[in-house]
């Protein structure tokens, strides 16, 4: 793989000034992922942990219902092709335009998730950590992160110029490890929108915990799947919203 950032000659201005200047700027590769030579995505990620996301993508989207229906998975430069049992489209689906495949049904879903329970005193040092991760944004400022976390820890981390690619790789690392992710917590940088929350019901997340805000849309979905939702935590303060 690549590197996530490159350096590259600039102009700032400042204060009535132009000078040039070297500055850091993320990568973002086009990666296309076939899947049983039916149907083929295309996908602007970051070029780190392929397999990961492209697992990640298969089970939050519904298509793969567990990581034992990847039959095979090949990784060559751009390109990723996937092989699934019991390949599943979700009828009438549509593309985000952030990058999550959300049925258009999915109101009707019928996800329902373990209660767990979570210990909220530990959350500022949790995403403490979270944060102190994310050393590509500190350079960039052009990613987003994810990680799953279990027992006030962070478990699995990504980062990628994409908040769905970021929380695809974490879940893609969480089921190559064969953990079982509904004992996880999703930990998230970007906004949390319906996508979001039904990547994380897909694969019986019980959480997710952002710095940034829900949608409407997305508590109620949150309420239904019998998520928890935690938004704008900074610090030791937090929404609670499901």
């Amino acid at each position: 793989m690549i590197e996530m950032q490159e350096m590259l000659e600039i102009h700032r201005y400042q204060d009535g000034k132009i000078a040039a200047m070297q500055d850091a700027v993320v990568v973002e590769r086009l990666v296309s992922l076939a899947i049983n030579n039916k149907i083929t995505f295309h996908h602007s990620i970051s070029p780190a942990l392929y397999a990961e996301f492209a697992i990640g993508f298969l089970l939050t989207s519904g298509m793969a219902s567990t990581f034992q229906d990847i039959s095979e998975l090949l990784v060559h430069e751009d390109t990723i092709s996937a092989t699934v049992r019991n390949l599943r489209i979700p009828a009438g689906c549509g593309k985000g335009a952030g990058g999550g495949l959300l049925p258009l049904d999915f109101k009707k879903s019928k996800i329902s998730l373990r209660p767990r329970q979570v210990d909220y005193a530990s959350l500022e040092g949790l995403f403490a950590d979270f944060s102190r991760r994310s050393a590509v944004f500190r350079q960039t400022g052009g990613t987003h992160s994810a990680a799953l976390s279990a027992g006030g820890r962070v478990v699995f981390f990504a980062e990628d110029i994409g908040r769905h690619n970021a929380i695809d790789k974490v879940v893609g690392a969480g089921a190559m490890a064969g953990i079982d992710l509904a004992d996880m917590l999703l930990l998230t940088s970007g906004r949390i929108s319906t996508e979001i929350v039904n990547k994380a019901g897909q694969v019986r997340l019980s959480g997710v915990i952002s710095h940034s805000a829900p949608t409407s849309l997305a508590v109620r979905l949150a309420t239904q799947y019998g998520m928890r939702l935690i938004g704008f935590l900074r610090g030791n303060r937090f929404n609670i919203y499901s």
